[in-house]
């Protein structure tokens, strides 16, 4: 189990409309995650793996960099679920 806050240095998101690229970005903002993860041995070397994360940031506005509008109130905030299998050297 984990918490972590830390800083996105930018966010940036490109769109792409009848091939035409816009690109929005922000100078970054604060961001946080939490995790919660379990472990169980399979064998003498193998262990099995599982990891569930949050994490967020709010970006505000992302302005696009050609000048021609903004996205607002975009918010960040994904939840992952890693599962794995280790083996011990």
């Amino acid at each position: 189990m984990g918490f972590g806050l830390g800083w996105m240095q930018e966010i940036d998101i490109d769109l792409e409309l009848a091939g035409v690229e816009n690109a929005f970005s922000n100078s970054g903002a604060f961001t946080y995650q939490g995790f919660v993860g379990l472990e169980y041995p399979l064998a003498a070397n193998w262990i099995i793996h599982t990891e569930f994360r949050h994490a967020g940031g709010k970006s505000g506005s992302l302005e696009n960099e050609a000048g021609m509008g903004s996205l607002a109130s975009l918010n960040y905030r994904p939840f992952t679920w890693q599962f794995g299998i280790k083996y011990l050297f």
